[in-house]
């Protein structure tokens, strides 16, 4: 059965059903100052058009460390829904564990544990890295493949990485897919990938011609080649997520694996810990 709902009738509410207490979500990045977790009683309407939302009690604590901390909400407004929004301001430490519990006045509960990731060290072979500034400036060519490694990523840890190019006047990005992505090298606890700049280029400007379709995509041209950027910059960010974030891999989010993702306890939704950086090279156009 085909269920439309439109998005301004506050009559259906999509969980009135649940026995769920509370949605949580967040993602808890190291190398942010302040996190932000987003929480809504799920015996609520999805839609609220009122800022008098139902009191709820945020406690974060540091398991490691054995301290807890209340969280005070921010009303967050969204096209004329609102929400509440649980800033925590504290610098987050790797590998550790911090539990947050959302509490209402009735005494019912949901809670979530975070796990953060240790860091890794991005390695490219022949780019170099310089320790004080970071990676050099290669004259590297636009179809020379370049081994990505990174390290201290442990079993169940994953890392996306992402491609940014000046083009038409702004930077665009993209995540790299297509071609190769960062895979675990056997018995280690690294992540390898083997990636020219025209690679990066093809998950920006994919060609779809039916005539490539049995050709390996490591083959395929891009639709843009290096001498059509606006620079030859290109800027590689990369999330390192926690094995919290096990569930997707391999896919991308979509609302049924972040409903069934079974993070948050007594509650839905999905809170999870991770680390993010990103460094810049040159090639020749």
């Amino acid at each position: 059965m085909l269920l439309t709902l439109h998005c301004d009738n506050r009559a259906v509410d999509p969980f009135e059903e649940r026995e769920d207490n509370y949605s949580m979500y967040g993602a808890l990045n190291l190398s942010d100052t302040v996190h932000v977790v987003r929480v809504k009683n799920t015996q609520t309407y999805l839609l609220q058009d009122s800022a008098s939302l139902e009191p709820v009690e945020v406690e974060f604590e540091d398991i490691s460390a054995g301290t807890q901390s209340r969280l005070d909400p921010m009303v967050i407004n969204f096209n004329g829904n609102y929400t509440l929004n649980f800033p925590i301001r504290k610098q987050l430490v790797p590998e550790a564990s911090y539990r947050i519990t959302a509490r209402g006045p009735d005494g019912k509960s949901s809670t979530a544990i975070v796990t953060t990731p240790g860091i890794t060290v991005p390695s490219v072979d022949t780019l170099g890295i310089n320790n004080d500034t970071g990676f050099g400036e290669p004259d590297t060519e636009c179809r020379t493949e370049h081994e990505f490694v990174f390290t201290n990523v442990k079993e169940g840890e994953q890392v996306f990485m992402f491609s940014g190019f000046e083009y038409n006047g702004r930077k665009i990005w993209a995540r790299t897919r297509t071609v190769d992505k960062p895979t675990r090298i056997a018995n280690t606890d690294s992540l390898t990938a083997r990636l020219s700049i025209r690679h990066f280029l093809f998950d920006h400007f994919p060609l779809n011609d039916e005539r490539f379709v049995h050709v390996n995509p490591r083959f395929w041209p891009a639709t843009v080649d290096c001498d059509e950027l606006n620079s030859n910059e290109i800027t590689i960010r990369y999330y390192h997520l926690s094995s919290d974030w096990e569930f997707l891999d391999g896919e991308d989010v979509s609302t049924d694996n972040l409903f069934e993702s079974g993070s948050v306890e007594n509650g839905i939704g999905f809170i999870g810990g991770m680390n993010s950086g990103e460094f810049s090279y040159h090639f020749n156009q």
